[in-house]
């Protein structure tokens, strides 16, 4: 007599199952490596990013005095040039205040006035600087503003600040760069692609495998 055993399909079958569950485990994985892992995208504001503020002069990348650098947070940084003016720069705006009982004369020199640069790896590129209504100094307007991607610059060239007068500029950034897996994390979902391939070609060998079967004595 010839008996077919039972339990050798089921084991075939438990056996494909289980590969298969491999194959979508590592999928899984594939997955969060896309998902969970990338590098790092450019900002869309200033928070995060380390500032340095200059007073320039006599021209506009000449640097007269280094006001030094801080990294900006979610409620800004203030910088101080001689306790009578203060520059707060936050995530998206710039603000110089003249603080109260000080009035400053700025010179007639080209250039008189301040620089704000980026000087992080990553910086967020600027692409508008404009003049908010709240600023109050007489004689401030569009055209004492220049900027490029990573620095910006107020001419004060000629004006008085008295006590609680101030400049806002608010600040506007190119999109935030999409988000690209590293060299690293390619080769991870390669490998891991790779060994999927291998898994569901053995799976399907195995299936066609016929039943074996056991002779009864």
């Amino acid at each position: 007599m010839r008996f077919v055993s039972a339990f050798a399909p089921s084991l075939r079958t438990i056996h494909t199952r289980r590969t298969i569950a491999g194959a979508s485990a590592l999928l899984g994985l594939v997955g969060l490596a896309c998902v969970g892992t990338s590098t790092t995208a450019r900002a869309q504001s200033l928070n995060g990013q380390a500032v340095t503020v200059t007073l320039n002069g006599p021209a506009q990348t000449t640097v007269n005095r280094n006001l030094g650098t801080q990294t900006v947070t979610p409620t800004g940084v203030d910088f101080s040039y001689f306790g009578a003016v203060t520059i707060t720069v936050t995530p998206n705006q710039v603000v110089f205040t003249n603080n109260p009982g000080n009035t400053v004369v700025y010179g007639a020199v080209p250039f008189v006035g301040f620089q704000i640069a980026q000087t992080g790896a990553l910086p967020a590129a600027f692409t508008s600087v404009t003049l908010d209504a709240a600023s109050n100094v007489s004689g401030f307007d569009a055209s004492r503003i220049s900027f490029d991607s990573t620095n910006i610059f107020a001419n004060f060239q000629g004006l008085r600040t008295t006590s609680g007068q101030n400049v806002t500029l608010n600040l506007g950034f190119a999109p935030a760069a999409a988000a690209v897996p590293e060299p690293s994390e390619w080769l991870a979902m390669g490998m891991a692609t790779a060994s999927i391939g291998g898994l569901m070609v053995r799976a399907r060998r195995r299936k066609a495998v016929k039943s074996s079967v056991t002779p009864v004595a």
